[in-house]
């Protein structure tokens, strides 16, 4: 009896994760589609981003809009593949709290549901907001540098894989 009543309680304590694990994906994907939604309402963020990430978004020379728009579409990708099947990267425990002493200070405006979203994540994960923002950055970066960024555009275009066949 014991036994069955812990296996009945295990079974409830998986369906009780999957379930919150569910409401937690569909949250993120509901703070990460489209962009432009009624109660979509820009926020000030203020980000330090080291050298290195600095320029995998761009460069010193980007502008404080480009800056906010490309780590909107790199916080966006982030996220999509967190709450999704794919396999994520968290961030590397090895590496602790990774503050720069060359960081620069970005002043950004992003929507106020992904930046909710992506804190959140953050605070699931354990480490600071600014340092999974740079991970989200490399993250980004090795997909976009390795070709997964255009093979997933290609299958999304063409689910079946004949895109081009006559």
């Amino acid at each position: 009896m014991a036994s069955e009543r812990s296996k009945t309680e295990l079974e409830q304590g998986r369906t009780s994760k999957s379930a919150s694990l569910r409401q937690a994906a569909e949250d993120i994907l509901a703070a990460i589609s489209p962009r432009e939604r009624e109660d979509s309402v820009p926020v000030p963020v203020s980000l330090d981003l080291g050298p290195l990430a600095l320029e995998a978004l761009g460069g010193a020379e980007l502008s404080a809009e480009q800056a906010s728009r490309r780590l909107d579409l790199v916080l966006r990708y982030y996220l999509r593949d967190v709450a999704t099947k794919r396999e994520t990267r968290p961030y590397p425990e090895s590496l602790g709290a990774t503050r720069s002493s060359a960081a620069s200070t970005f002043e950004l405006s992003l929507d106020n549901r992904l930046w909710t979203a992506f804190e959140e994540e953050s605070r699931r994960q354990g480490v600071p907001t600014a340092d999974l923002a740079t991970h989200a950055i490399f993250y980004f970066a090795a997909d976009a540098e390795s070709g997964v960024i255009t093979e997933r555009i290609l299958t999304d275009l063409d689910p079946e894989g004949d895109f081009g066949a006559d």
